[in-house]
């Protein structure tokens, strides 16, 4: 990588984009007449329904047992010792 001396003027290869786009911001929102109280909404009501719409998604699910496994001691005690692959001298 080599080092370029920072270009004052800003002239480059493209110009620098706007940060903002050249339109104008709408909004279809209209404040209430003065003296007015904005209108409340039931904030509990919309959790509810949510929670209704997710709620078989988020509910534990039961799965089948599995059969149960011997433990090691058990299966150790029902194994027979091989016979011995020679007989000791006496």
């Amino acid at each position: 990588m080599t080092d370029v001396p920072a270009d004052p003027g800003g002239a480059g290869p493209e110009p620098a984009a706007p940060l903002d786009p050249p339109v104008v911001r709408r909004s279809n929102y209209s404040p209430p007449p003065p003296g007015v109280e904005p209108p409340r909404f039931d904030d509990d009501a919309l959790a509810e329904a949510m929670a209704a719409e997710v709620a078989p998604y988020t509910q534990p699910i039961s799965l089948p047992k599995a059969p149960p496994v011997p433990s090691l001691a058990q299966d150790a005690a029902e194994v027979t010792p091989p016979a011995p692959a020679f007989e000791p001298l006496a």
